[in-house]
């Protein structure tokens, strides 16, 4: 008697201890678990100070150049080196620093995507750890309902062997989604900088948007202010511009038949050179900008195909819920199997998964597009 007392103790000891590993799992709102991350991010730190670095070298290149350009000047080649590089040169720099800026700022975002996908792919090996285990525990059952059907000679010891090899297997493969769990709190705990464990939770608020309840016309506007590659190439655009204008304002000033050969041929292919780098920089950001409209469009039609999708899923979902329970009722009156009537909650399981796979990457979807 005392030892059963003893062993009671023990198993309500080690239940409590399970209840209290459960309670001390660590929650965190999203926005709460995005500050933490940007607060620990090294690399957050390390384009703060290129940032301050760039500012720096603006700061410097700015005093030395001129504080306006001055034309018609007898020296063609001075006016090049004392004034048109440092003046462009300074402004090159308050450019790269502005770039600056906006790779600091778009790397917080982008640290805030990867956080919002890490947890969505954390709740979907969840689920799928979850349905496989249903699974896995359904098969186990029908090696069991096997072994009796062989026992009683329903089947031959050789059909038994066949099917329990193919549950089997199916039951190895299930292990493959524990797996993926262990990689996907991984990569979690690796974007919050915190040692790998499973014993934390963010919550996501799945608001669902309309496309109709969006001005995209401003939403592009701003993707596009807020695009680094692009940024780059239309500064380049502009101080190749920059360069050009001024060179061919200098030489609109001279007789060019009047000049000695060599001078005539420095101005000639300066001036040249000059057209044909901003030709080449215009015409790469154009292909740029092409480009990216593109993606946009092709970025809006597939939210437009997903939430199609989701719509049809709803529609579905929603004839399935209201014959679930006719269903049960049929079971309850021994209609049909329970195999049948488990199957019948299986498919409307699978529905409202496929749901809640859509909506979760309706989410990441819009994230991005308004990030």
């Amino acid at each position: 008697m005392k030892y059963k007392i003893l062993i009671l103790i023990l198993i309500f000891i080690l239940l409590m201890g399970i209840t209290i590993s459960a309670e001390e799992k660590q929650i965190y709102e999203f926005d709460e678990a995005l500050n933490i991350v940007i607060k620990n991010s090294l690399d957050l730190k390390a384009k703060d100070k290129a940032l301050s670095k760039a500012y720096d070298t603006f700061e410097r290149l700015d005093k030395a150049s001129p504080m306006s350009i001055t034309f018609k000047n007898s020296n063609f080649k001075r006016f090049i080196t004392s004034q048109v590089e440092p003046f462009v040169k300074a402004e090159e720099a308050y450019r790269k620093y502005r770039q600056a800026i906006l790779e600091r700022d778009n790397f917080k975002t982008t640290i805030g995507l990867n956080l919002r996908s890490a947890v969505i792919a954390v709740e979907n090996a969840e689920k799928a750890l979850k349905e496989s285990s249903a699974n896995k525990k359904a098969w186990e059952n029908e090696i069991k309902s096997l072994k009796l059907k062989m026992d009683k000679n329903f089947i031959t010891e050789k059909e038994y062997e066949n099917k329990k090899s193919e549950f089997e297997k199916k039951i190895k493969e299930a292990a493959k989604y524990e797996t993926a769990l262990d990689d996907a709190y991984y990569n979690l705990n690796l974007i919050l900088v915190r040692e790998n464990n499973n014993d934390i939770e963010i919550n996501i608020v799945m608001d669902m948007i309309s496309l109709d309840d969006l001005d995209l016309k401003q939403i592009k506007k701003e993707l596009i202010a807020k695009d680094l590659s692009l940024t780059q190439k239309k500064d380049n655009r502009y101080m190749q511009k920059l360069y050009y204008d001024l060179v061919d304002e200098e030489i609109s000033n001279y007789k060019i038949e009047r000049l000695a050969e060599t001078v005539r041929e420095y101005v000639l292919e300066t001036y040249e050179e000059a057209k044909i780098n901003y030709e080449t920089a215009n015409l790469e950001y154009e292909k740029a900008l092409a480009s990216f409209d593109r993606n946009f469009e092709e970025m809006i039609q597939n939210i437009k195909d997903i939430i199609e999708q989701a719509e049809e899923l709803e529609k579905e979902l929603s004839v399935g819920q209201q014959n679930a329970e006719f269903i049960k009722r049929k079971y309850e009156a021994k209609l049909i199997t329970k195999a049948e009537y488990d199957n019948k909650m299986n498919e409307l399981n699978t529905l409202k998964d496929k749901l809640d796979t859509l909506q979760k990457e309706l989410n990441l979807k819009f994230a991005k597009l308004l990030s």
